[in-house]
């Protein structure tokens, strides 16, 4: 699903442009109108061919884009928009600030008790930790913390991860 104005922004589109577009796209039955303003591609499989048809350049300065316009437009209430920007923040490389999003959107989890939605924020976030060589002391938190939530999801893992951030 997708909101008109942060995809007319992050497309940098005139409004009249996008709403052109999107009429197309929706009398093609590529996307439909869900209410005023907001979209969603009619299919999961159409959403992934128009995707597959951007090449890697193209796919990570949108991410990029939608990342950024995000972050301007929910500046004052980011917390119920938490997942969407780590996963645009990461789909753009851009790692700082998918780390950031995404403990913040695990921890947005942990306390409405979505202990396996955080499990998948934490993990994408530690991922992007080691690769990009985070000091221990960081990730030792975060591998507490995703041990603290595995043990209601996954006992093992959460010896696992208990272990890791001991090492």
């Amino acid at each position: 699903e997708f909101e008109f104005n942060l995809c007319q922004s992050a497309a940098d589109v005139s409004a009249i442009e996008a709403h052109r577009l999107l009429g197309e796209a929706s009398c093609a039955g590529i996307v439909t109108v869900i209410s005023q303003g907001r979209y969603r591609f009619s299919h999961a499989l159409i959403r992934e061919a128009v995707y597959d048809q951007l090449d890697l350049s193209s796919r990570l300065r949108i991410h990029g884009r939608i990342a950024t316009r995000m972050e301007e437009v929910y500046r004052d209430e980011t917390d119920p928009h938490l997942a969407e920007l780590a996963h645009h923040f990461r789909e753009a490389g851009l790692t700082e600030k998918a780390i950031d999003y995404s403990i913040r959107a695990g921890q947005a989890a942990v306390s409405v008790v979505a202990l396996a939605d955080a499990m998948v924020h934490w993990q994408a976030a530690l991922e992007l930790m080691e690769e990009r060589g985070t000091n221990a002391e960081q990730r030792a938190r975060l591998l507490r913390g995703l041990g603290r939530v595995a043990f209601e999801v996954d006992p093992a893992k959460s010896i696992n991860y208990r272990e890791s951030a001991i090492a």
